[in-house]
This record gives structure tokens, C-alpha cells and sequence, in this order.
């Protein structure tokens, strides 16, 4: 089995999505989102999005809508609608505490996103905006020296399944969604060593290492 290794010149990048054949790359520390394409190697740098102030972590979409989240600023915002760039970007939420992974939820009804200042996962709705809390105490890395964030965290949805890496306990979540749960329940699945299980906040976690 070979592999390639693409040596590319981008700024902080923490995320890269297939679009249409190319390749969105966010370049955190430029505060801005970059499409480069196969057909000449990677080389040439289209910016997509960008802003003062910006630092756009994670996206998630398909060929026709495309979505980041803007850790610095609180946001998450559609950046692509039918494969057509926004300028300016659409914003689907506001006000949240450093935002990291995104993804699509619920055939796409929802955007699940990590709110790191908060350790928590949420749902928003795509249409309203509306904020529907998933599961908290996600153990969550408070930050490192001079960044107020830890290592970015992401989230995937899976055949009815969320996983969520948490960088402050070193363990992937596995998160089950009751769509509109009284209580939240998730599973601590892989971990270094060790075995324990314990409940924060009225959420049972059962914790394999």
C-alpha cells in the first residue's frame, strides 16, 4: 500500500472538506476558509470566506450547502448555499462559547456542534436557529498558554450515533440523542487505561479505558 504526502503552505489549518472534487481547508490563524482543487496539485489558493477577527474551525456539508464554525467569534455560519459562495456568509447561530466540531444531524435538519467554552454538545436547527442541548460536562480542555481554547475538538454522526473527542479527559464520547431528551446519557468509549463509571450533573457516564 502507498501513500502521498501533500506538502502545502496553509495557516494553522483544522479542517478539510470534499467539495464538488475540491478540497475547503480552514486556516484558523488567518481567519479565513480556502478551496484548492486537484487539477494543479493543490497549489493555488482560492479564499472562500474571510474576516477580521475570524478563526474558523471545523465545517461540515455536502456538494450543495456548506457550514463553519467561527470559535473566536461565537458563530456558525453557512458559508456555501447550492454550491454558490455567500458573501456575506448566513449566520445560523450567534452567541456561542467558543464553537469547534460541527456536523450534519437528522438528515440535515440539525448542525451538531461542540460548544467548548461550555463543554457541551448542541443541536441547532438549520431553518430557525433554535438551540437544543445535547450533553454537558464533556470534559473538555479549558485552554492552553495564550489560546482560550485546547486542542480543537470535532463531532461525527453516524448512523444514528454522535462521537465526540474530548481533549481534557483524553477519551471519545459516544453520545446517544433522544431528539428532545428530559436527560442526557453518553458513553465514555475508548480511554488509556483503566475502568470506571460515574454520574456529573444527572448524566451517567460509563467510562471504558
Amino acid at each position: 500500500l502507498e501513500s502521498s504526502k501533500l506538502l502545502l503552505d496553509f495557516a494553522a489549518p483544522t479542517d478539510a472538506h470534499p467539495f464538488n472534487g475540491d478540497l475547503l481547508v480552514t486556516e484558523s490563524s488567518m481567519g479565513r476558509i480556502v478551496r484548492v482543487s486537484p487539477t494543479d496539485s493543490f497549489r493555488a489558493h482560492e479564499v472562500v470566506v474571510e474576516a477580521p477577527g475570524a478563526a474558523f474551525l471545523f465545517m461540515c456539508g455536502d456538494d450543495d450547502d456548506v457550514y463553519a464554525s467561527d470559535g473566536s467569534r461565537g458563530l456558525v455560519l453557512q458559508i456555501i448555499s447550492q454550491q454558490q459562495v455567500l458573501d456575506p456568509p448566513l449566520e445560523i447561530a450567534s452567541g456561542l462559547s467558543f464553537p469547534e466540531g460541527i456536523a450534519m444531524h437528522h438528515n440535515g435538519k440539525e448542525l451538531l456542534v461542540i460548544e467548548a467554552g461550555s463543554d457541551s454538545l448542541l443541536a441547532i436547527d438549520r431553518t430557525t436557529g433554535e438551540k437544543r442541548l445535547i450533553a454537558t460536562d464533556l470534559l473538555l480542555m479549558p485552554g492552553v498558554p495564550m489560546l482560550p481554547i485546547g486542542y480543537p475538538n470535532n463531532v461525527v454522526s453516524l448512523d444514528g450515533a454522535i462521537y465526540v473527542n474530548g481533549d481534557g479527559a483524553n477519551v471519545i464520547y459516544l453520545i446517544q440523542d433522544e431528539e428532545e431528551p428530559t436527560s442526557n446519557t453518553y458513553q465514555k468509549m475508548w480511554q488509556s487505561s483503566g475502568t470506571s463509571s460515574t454520574s456529573i450533573s444527572g448524566v451517567s457516564l460509563f467510562i471504558a479505558h
